[in-house]
């Protein structure tokens, strides 16, 4: 068991300095691939359980690009600024799929109140097409500020500007899920 909880730190050291995955050099990429394939050895073959992966979990790095979009963005406008990355699961009891949606927390200097903030959602739902493998079916995106949700007019205009929206369906492929 200690030989897991190593490889676990390993991958965490190696997502510490890539800023969440939006500054991520070729060589930082993979040393996380080589860290992500340690964990991955530990449950090769064994079929993803979905109430092992139930719940939110706090995200250290990611290759999701509206979220690195996100990110890079508040690396441009320093009024901008990016909190709390979660990833919330919603799959207790099932076998066939869920939803899983990416909660980024952000908020504008002298706009929002970093307490308060706003979030911004990527909601999707998957389902399983293999024993390790998700396939996203369908994507929404919101922007949402305190409990009060932005229009959809003011949400159409903030959007394109941060995300690409030519991604409907896509795989994942759940490896190391420990």
């Amino acid at each position: 068991m200690q030989e897991v909880e190593k490889v676990k730190m390993d991958l965490l050291r190696a997502v510490m300095d890539t800023k969440r995955g939006a500054q991520v050099t070729t060589e930082q990429r993979a040393a996380v691939e080589d860290a992500m394939m340690g964990v991955e050895k530990y449950n090769a073959g064994t079929p993803l359980v979905l109430d092992q992966l139930h719940g939110t979990w706090l995200l250290q790095y990611t290759t999701a690009s509206e979220i690195v979009s996100l990110i890079q963005a508040a690396d441009q406008f320093p009024l901008l600024q990016v909190g709390q990355l979660y990833q919330c699961f919603d799959c207790q009891g099932r076998t066939d799929g869920g939803t899983v949606e990416n909660i980024v927390r952000w908020s504008v200097s002298g706009l929002l109140q970093k307490n308060e903030g706003a979030t911004f959602n990527v909601v999707a739902k998957f389902a399983m097409v293999g024993p390790r493998i998700i396939v996203i079916q369908k994507v929404e995106m919101y922007f949402r500020q305190g409990l009060v949700r932005l229009s959809p007019e003011l949400e159409s205009f903030i959007a394109p500007a941060l995300l690409p929206r030519t991604f409907i369906n896509f795989q994942v492929c759940c490896y190391g899920f420990l």
